[in-house]
């Protein structure tokens, strides 16, 4: 046991030596004695993320001048994110931990426990802070409880795209409005079925289990009652559901390494206004159509993920905190760092504009402080084409109405079923019980 703890202690004060240039800690009383150290944890946000959020502080302290503080970055660096999290979570329970979060962490199980600061109250107090400037769909379905615990930064959501060229082929027209999971198995077992002198494929491999993942959080309301403790998947509903996606399972292409252009569809998550197919597949682009994910269900929800931020109720520096938070949901700071869809509206159509335009001069003098300098892409897309592909990449975003922080125990089971390890009965069971365990603890 005292060496469990001391591991820890250790652990802590090595991640704690991941700071801020001028800033380097010796460890965690020296963070404590001093009540200018705010300490940002960050987790899953950007490859080299300490070098640019470095560079971001400066501009945060130049914007910022009457704020005098000693920013600290806190990463898993050698440690697992298990590791990394446990350690975080073991300063927390002692009422200490990080004044802010960045990035992806088990925010679900911090809430639960008080450890996230309702941030409503800053959002309604201060005169600078206006709701209008962020995409408010978005920022609306953040909230659990009608608290905002954490505040999304950048977001991105999941799309699909059909191969137009197979579809013609067989002279195929999907009805994307209402077409459903039922619609998608038959032109899948259509056209994959075998019979065919070409092999054609449903999916890229592994690529249709974000898709369950997907049909699973976006019907969480059916599918769990949290409050009741009971779970719903021991039905015929979500067994003809699983039907569907085995098919998708068993005409998967399985080659990762290597590119085919037979594949009927694309499932992937969209990350900006100029990231399309060809980043996910490498095939032709003019191969493939952006089409809605049907619906397993007509209330079906229409999910996101994102990058959040958020402060640690335990926090002594809570106002300056906000300040941070502030400045990372700012336009400056979208435009400048963000690599997925900025919260901040104005952040977004300028990197809508560029993609659109192919360059995007300044406009204000803020952008200044960020050091963004004109930018030109390669523009190589029909303007009208890139219109209609944001126009609908705008509609999707309007329509998103849901983020789940949590993560159920369900996927080992239904790899199970996929593989054929395991019956459908079986299957469903294993789901039933293990999620009315977890709901119940």
């Amino acid at each position: 046991m005292k060496k469990t703890l001391l591991l820890i202690i250790v652990v802590a004060i090595l991640l704690f030596l991941v700071s801020c240039k001028n800033n380097d800690l010796n460890s965690l009383e020296e963070i404590d004695s001093n009540e200018n150290d705010l300490v940002i944890a960050v987790n899953k946000y950007r490859i080299n993320s300490l070098k640019f959020l470095n560079e971001a502080i400066e501009i945060f302290k130049t914007i910022n001048p009457d704020i005098e503080l000693n920013i600290n970055i806190m990463q898993a660096g050698d440690l697992s994110e298990e590791q990394f999290f446990k350690v975080i979570n073991t300063e927390l329970m002692s009422g200490k931990g990080p004044d802010i979060f960045l990035g992806t962490f088990p925010f679900d199980a911090y809430m639960k426990k008080g450890f996230m600061l309702d941030l409503m109250d800053y959002m309604n107090s201060d005169n600078e802070f206006n709701s209008d400037d962020y995409i408010y769909n978005i920022v609306e379905a953040s909230r659990v409880d009608e608290k905002q615990y954490v505040f999304p930064v950048e977001f991105m959501f999941p799309k699909l795209y059909v191969n137009k060229r197979i579809l013609d082929e067989y002279g195929i027209t999907i009805d994307e409005e209402n077409w459903t999971y039922e619609d998608m198995g038959q032109i899948v077992e259509q056209i994959c079925g075998g019979g065919n002198s070409v092999n054609y494929y449903s999916f890229r491999s592994n690529s249709f289990t974000d898709l369950y993942t997907l049909n699973i959080k976006n019907n969480i309301d059916y599918l769990v009652d949290f409050k009741d403790k009971k779970a719903s998947f021991n039905t015929p509903e979500f067994r003809d559901l699983l039907k569907t996606l085995k098919i998708f399972s068993d005409y998967e292409y399985l080659n990762k390494d290597k590119v085919n252009f037979n594949v009927l569809f694309v499932y992937c998550q969209v990350t900006g206004y100029s990231k399309g197919v060809l980043d996910y597949l490498g095939g032709s682009r003019e191969d493939y159509k952006l089409i809605r994910i049907p619906k397993w269900r007509e209330d079906s929800k229409e999910m996101f993920n994102a990058i959040f931020t958020g402060i640690n109720n335990n926090s002594k520096l809570k106002d300056e905190a906000w300040e941070f938070i502030k400045f990372f949901i700012s336009e400056g700071y979208g435009i400048k760092y963000q690599q997925y869809f900025p919260i901040n509206k104005a952040a977004n159509n300028w990197k809508k504009e560029l993609y659109l335009k192919g360059y995007n001069e300044l406009s204000t003098e803020k952008y200044y402080d960020f050091g963004i300098h004109f930018e030109i892409l390669n523009k190589t897309i029909p303007f009208n084409e890139s219109q209609e592909y944001s126009d609908k990449l705008d509609k999707m975003i309007e329509g998103r109405n849901y983020h789940s922080f949590l993560s159920l125990p369900i996927n080992e089971e239904i790899s199970k079923f996929f593989n054929d390890e395991q019956d459908i009965e079986q299957t469903v069971r294993n789901i039933q019980n293990k999620v009315e365990l977890y709901i119940g603890e």
